[in-house]
Protein backbone atom coordinates (compact mmCIF):
# COMPACT_ATOMS: atom_id res chain seq x y z
CA UNK A 1 0.00 0.00 0.00
CA UNK A 2 2.60 2.38 0.68
CA UNK A 3 4.88 1.55 -2.25
CA UNK A 4 1.47 2.18 -4.38
CA UNK A 5 0.85 5.46 -2.68
CA UNK A 6 4.96 6.35 -3.39
CA UNK A 7 4.70 5.46 -7.00
CA UNK A 8 1.36 5.85 -8.16
CA UNK A 9 -0.53 7.73 -6.08
CA UNK A 10 -4.74 7.08 -6.35
CA UNK A 11 -4.18 4.10 -8.91
CA UNK A 12 -5.24 0.84 -8.84
CA UNK A 13 -1.74 -1.87 -8.35
CA UNK A 14 -1.76 -5.72 -7.48
CA UNK A 15 1.08 -7.20 -5.28
CA UNK A 16 3.74 -9.15 -7.38
CA UNK A 17 6.71 -10.97 -6.73
CA UNK A 18 9.01 -8.46 -7.89
CA UNK A 19 7.56 -6.23 -5.71
CA UNK A 20 8.47 -8.99 -2.66
CA UNK A 21 11.88 -8.84 -4.03
CA UNK A 22 12.29 -5.29 -3.78
CA UNK A 23 11.09 -4.99 -0.01
CA UNK A 24 12.90 -8.02 0.46
CA UNK A 25 15.61 -6.32 -0.73
CA UNK A 26 15.03 -3.22 1.32
CA UNK A 27 14.55 -5.25 4.46
CA UNK A 28 17.93 -7.07 3.85
CA UNK A 29 20.19 -3.40 3.24
CA UNK A 30 18.08 -1.99 6.16
CA UNK A 31 19.63 -4.64 8.48
CA UNK A 32 23.06 -4.77 6.89
CA UNK A 33 22.84 -1.06 6.85
CA UNK A 34 23.43 -1.33 11.20
CA UNK A 35 25.51 -3.51 11.13
CA UNK A 36 28.02 -1.77 8.44
CA UNK A 37 27.77 1.47 10.64
CA UNK A 38 29.09 -0.47 14.17
CA UNK A 39 31.79 -2.43 11.89
CA UNK A 40 32.74 0.87 10.13
CA UNK A 41 32.09 -0.83 6.49
CA UNK A 42 31.80 2.48 4.61
CA UNK A 43 34.78 4.06 2.78
CA UNK A 44 35.09 7.45 1.49
CA UNK A 45 36.20 8.79 -1.99
CA UNK A 46 36.40 12.35 -3.67
CA UNK A 47 36.04 13.70 -6.51
CA UNK A 48 38.17 16.94 -6.93
CA UNK A 49 36.27 20.38 -8.02
CA UNK A 50 38.69 22.44 -10.60
CA UNK A 51 38.56 26.30 -11.00
CA UNK A 52 38.00 26.94 -14.23
CA UNK A 53 40.48 29.40 -15.26
CA UNK A 54 43.77 28.11 -13.55
CA UNK A 55 42.47 24.46 -13.55
CA UNK A 56 44.10 24.60 -9.78
CA UNK A 57 42.21 22.09 -7.74
CA UNK A 58 39.36 24.01 -5.57
CA UNK A 59 37.69 21.43 -3.58
CA UNK A 60 37.07 17.56 -3.09
CA UNK A 61 33.63 16.57 -3.04
CA UNK A 62 33.30 13.41 -0.09
CA UNK A 63 31.28 10.41 -1.65
CA UNK A 64 30.22 7.41 0.44
CA UNK A 65 30.72 3.63 -0.68
CA UNK A 66 29.23 0.58 0.57
CA UNK A 67 30.36 -2.86 -0.27
CA UNK A 68 28.20 -5.41 0.97
CA UNK A 69 29.56 -9.70 0.08
CA UNK A 70 31.67 -8.41 -3.29
CA UNK A 71 28.62 -5.74 -4.31
CA UNK A 72 29.14 -2.10 -4.43
CA UNK A 73 25.61 -0.84 -3.60
CA UNK A 74 25.16 2.74 -4.73
CA UNK A 75 24.41 5.62 -2.66
CA UNK A 76 21.19 6.47 -4.33
CA UNK A 77 19.91 2.84 -3.27
CA UNK A 78 20.99 2.93 0.28
CA UNK A 79 21.12 6.49 1.08
CA UNK A 80 16.80 6.48 1.00
CA UNK A 81 16.69 3.33 3.03
CA UNK A 82 18.84 4.88 5.46
CA UNK A 83 16.10 7.71 5.75
CA UNK A 84 13.63 5.23 5.75
CA UNK A 85 14.92 3.04 8.90
CA UNK A 86 15.84 6.20 10.57
CA UNK A 87 19.94 5.41 9.93
CA UNK A 88 20.86 8.31 8.29
CA UNK A 89 21.68 10.83 10.99
CA UNK A 90 24.59 8.12 12.34
CA UNK A 91 25.80 7.84 8.63
CA UNK A 92 25.71 11.43 8.02
CA UNK A 93 27.80 12.36 10.82
CA UNK A 94 30.19 9.31 10.08
CA UNK A 95 30.85 10.90 6.87
CA UNK A 96 31.05 14.35 8.18
CA UNK A 97 33.47 13.83 10.61
CA UNK A 98 35.55 10.93 8.68
CA UNK A 99 35.91 13.69 5.46
CA UNK A 100 37.07 16.47 7.68
CA UNK A 101 39.56 14.01 9.39
CA UNK A 102 41.19 13.19 6.36
CA UNK A 103 41.08 16.57 4.53
CA UNK A 104 43.10 17.58 7.04
CA UNK A 105 45.87 15.68 5.80
CA UNK A 106 44.95 16.79 2.12
CA UNK A 107 45.58 20.16 3.63
CA UNK A 108 48.78 19.58 4.09
CA UNK A 109 49.56 19.51 0.55
CA UNK A 110 47.24 21.73 -0.58
CA UNK A 111 46.67 24.58 2.55
CA UNK A 112 43.27 25.95 0.85
CA UNK A 113 41.40 23.02 -0.23
CA UNK A 114 37.81 22.87 0.87
CA UNK A 115 35.78 19.42 1.61
CA UNK A 116 32.23 19.17 0.12
CA UNK A 117 29.76 16.82 2.08
CA UNK A 118 26.43 15.92 1.08
CA UNK A 119 23.59 16.47 3.58
CA UNK A 120 20.42 14.45 3.16
CA UNK A 121 16.94 16.66 3.93
CA UNK A 122 16.45 14.37 6.99
CA UNK A 123 19.51 15.96 9.03
CA UNK A 124 18.69 19.58 8.29
CA UNK A 125 15.35 18.95 10.00
CA UNK A 126 17.34 17.88 13.02
CA UNK A 127 17.22 20.80 15.20
CA UNK A 128 20.38 20.53 16.52
CA UNK A 129 22.08 19.53 13.67
CA UNK A 130 24.37 22.97 13.49
CA UNK A 131 25.06 22.09 17.28
CA UNK A 132 26.41 19.04 16.61
CA UNK A 133 28.48 19.71 13.33
CA UNK A 134 30.17 22.82 15.25
CA UNK A 135 31.16 20.30 17.88
CA UNK A 136 33.01 17.61 15.33
CA UNK A 137 34.87 20.75 13.83
CA UNK A 138 35.88 21.86 17.23
CA UNK A 139 37.16 18.41 18.07
CA UNK A 140 39.38 18.19 15.15
CA UNK A 141 40.29 22.28 15.10
CA UNK A 142 38.92 21.85 11.47
CA UNK A 143 38.49 25.25 10.05
CA UNK A 144 34.40 25.88 9.07
CA UNK A 145 35.08 27.91 5.96
CA UNK A 146 36.78 24.65 4.33
CA UNK A 147 33.36 22.64 4.99
CA UNK A 148 30.79 23.04 2.22
CA UNK A 149 27.64 21.09 2.94
CA UNK A 150 25.95 20.06 -0.14
CA UNK A 151 21.71 20.51 -0.12
CA UNK A 152 19.61 19.48 -2.38
CA UNK A 153 16.67 21.47 -3.82
CA UNK A 154 13.78 19.30 -2.39
CA UNK A 155 14.86 21.03 1.37
CA UNK A 156 12.81 24.00 -0.41
CA UNK A 157 9.65 21.66 -0.20
CA UNK A 158 9.83 20.97 3.73
CA UNK A 159 9.86 22.61 6.61
CA UNK A 160 10.91 25.87 5.34
CA UNK A 161 11.08 27.81 9.12
CA UNK A 162 13.42 25.09 10.47
CA UNK A 163 15.58 24.34 7.77
CA UNK A 164 16.14 27.98 7.26
CA UNK A 165 17.31 27.91 11.29
CA UNK A 166 19.41 25.22 10.89
CA UNK A 167 21.23 27.15 7.88
CA UNK A 168 21.47 30.25 9.54
CA UNK A 169 23.46 28.57 12.39
CA UNK A 170 25.79 26.52 10.04
CA UNK A 171 26.70 29.57 8.04
CA UNK A 172 27.20 32.22 11.52
CA UNK A 173 29.67 28.60 11.96
CA UNK A 174 31.26 29.64 8.84
CA UNK A 175 30.43 26.75 7.02
CA UNK A 176 29.03 27.11 2.92
CA UNK A 177 25.99 26.35 1.55
CA UNK A 178 25.73 24.33 -1.80
CA UNK A 179 22.54 23.78 -4.03
CA UNK A 180 23.60 20.68 -5.32
CA UNK A 181 21.92 19.53 -8.27
CA UNK A 182 20.18 22.66 -9.16
CA UNK A 183 17.45 22.97 -12.26
CA UNK A 184 16.14 19.11 -11.71
CA UNK A 185 13.66 19.77 -8.47
CA UNK A 186 12.01 22.06 -6.70
CA UNK A 187 13.66 25.35 -6.45
CA UNK A 188 13.01 29.29 -5.92
CA UNK A 189 14.56 32.54 -6.11
CA UNK A 190 12.74 33.41 -3.31
CA UNK A 191 14.03 30.97 -1.07
CA UNK A 192 17.58 30.80 -2.53
CA UNK A 193 17.41 34.82 -1.16
CA UNK A 194 16.63 33.76 1.90
CA UNK A 195 19.33 30.82 2.50
CA UNK A 196 21.75 33.26 1.04
CA UNK A 197 23.62 30.49 -0.93
CA UNK A 198 27.03 30.68 -1.31
CA UNK A 199 27.48 28.09 -4.01
CA UNK A 200 25.32 26.84 -6.78
CA UNK A 201 25.93 23.14 -8.34
CA UNK A 202 24.40 22.88 -11.98
CA UNK A 203 23.16 20.06 -12.77
CA UNK A 204 25.13 17.46 -15.49
CA UNK A 205 22.17 16.69 -17.51
CA UNK A 206 22.10 20.89 -18.69
CA UNK A 207 26.29 20.31 -19.09
CA UNK A 208 25.61 17.04 -21.42
CA UNK A 209 22.80 19.12 -23.08
CA UNK A 210 24.11 18.22 -26.85
CA UNK A 211 21.65 20.52 -28.66
CA UNK A 212 23.02 23.07 -25.82
CA UNK A 213 19.49 24.20 -24.72
CA UNK A 214 21.41 22.96 -21.82
CA UNK A 215 24.04 25.79 -22.17
CA UNK A 216 21.47 28.59 -22.03
CA UNK A 217 20.37 27.28 -18.84
CA UNK A 218 23.76 27.42 -17.30
CA UNK A 219 24.17 30.89 -18.96
CA UNK A 220 21.64 32.30 -17.02
CA UNK A 221 22.89 30.79 -13.67
CA UNK A 222 26.34 32.40 -13.98
CA UNK A 223 24.15 35.93 -15.01
CA UNK A 224 22.24 35.11 -11.18
CA UNK A 225 25.60 34.28 -9.80
CA UNK A 226 26.65 37.48 -10.64
CA UNK A 227 23.98 39.82 -9.28
CA UNK A 228 23.01 36.94 -6.46
CA UNK A 229 26.92 36.63 -5.62
CA UNK A 230 27.64 33.15 -5.45
CA UNK A 231 29.89 30.86 -6.88
CA UNK A 232 28.41 28.64 -9.69
CA UNK A 233 29.32 24.77 -10.58
CA UNK A 234 28.97 22.84 -13.70
CA UNK A 235 29.18 18.83 -12.57
CA UNK A 236 29.85 16.16 -15.26
CA UNK A 237 32.33 17.52 -17.39
CA UNK A 238 33.71 15.35 -19.56
CA UNK A 239 35.34 16.77 -22.36
CA UNK A 240 37.82 19.32 -23.28
CA UNK A 241 34.66 21.08 -25.60
CA UNK A 242 32.32 21.35 -22.41
CA UNK A 243 35.13 22.42 -20.58
CA UNK A 244 35.94 25.18 -22.92
CA UNK A 245 32.15 26.14 -23.39
CA UNK A 246 31.73 26.57 -19.64
CA UNK A 247 34.82 28.50 -19.01
CA UNK A 248 33.93 31.05 -21.89
CA UNK A 249 30.51 31.27 -19.81
CA UNK A 250 31.98 32.36 -17.02
CA UNK A 251 31.29 29.15 -14.29
CA UNK A 252 33.98 29.37 -11.86
CA UNK A 253 34.89 26.19 -11.01
CA UNK A 254 34.48 22.40 -12.72
CA UNK A 255 33.52 18.89 -11.68
CA UNK A 256 33.69 15.68 -13.93
CA UNK A 257 35.87 12.71 -15.38
CA UNK A 258 37.63 15.07 -17.69
CA UNK A 259 39.65 15.88 -15.04
CA UNK A 260 39.21 13.38 -12.24
CA UNK A 261 36.94 10.32 -11.27
CA UNK A 262 36.42 9.98 -7.59
CA UNK A 263 39.77 8.55 -5.60
CA UNK A 264 40.40 6.93 -2.64
CA UNK A 265 42.33 9.00 -0.11
CA UNK A 266 45.52 7.62 -1.00
CA UNK A 267 44.75 8.04 -4.74
CA UNK A 268 44.32 11.32 -4.21
CA UNK A 269 47.16 12.33 -2.13
CA UNK A 270 49.15 11.33 -5.12
CA UNK A 271 47.24 13.49 -7.46
CA UNK A 272 47.86 16.39 -5.11
CA UNK A 273 51.18 15.82 -5.26
CA UNK A 274 51.40 15.74 -9.24
CA UNK A 275 49.65 18.66 -8.79
CA UNK A 276 52.17 20.43 -7.26
CA UNK A 277 54.81 19.31 -8.82
CA UNK A 278 53.17 20.19 -11.86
Amino acid sequence: MYHQKRMNRGQISFFSESLRSELERKRLLSEELLTALINNCFSLVYQPIIDSKTHDIYAIEALIRWQLKGENIPPDEFIPIAEQYGLISKIGFWVLETACQQALTFQKLTPDLSVSINVSVMQLKEIEFASKVKSILADLNFPAHKLHLEVTESVFANDKHTFLYVVKSLQELGVRISIDDFGTGYSSLSSMLDVGVDIVKVDKSFVQDEDERGLSIVNAVVQMASSLNFNVIAEGVETPLQCKKLTQLGVTHLQGYYFSRPLTSSALIEYLNNKKAS
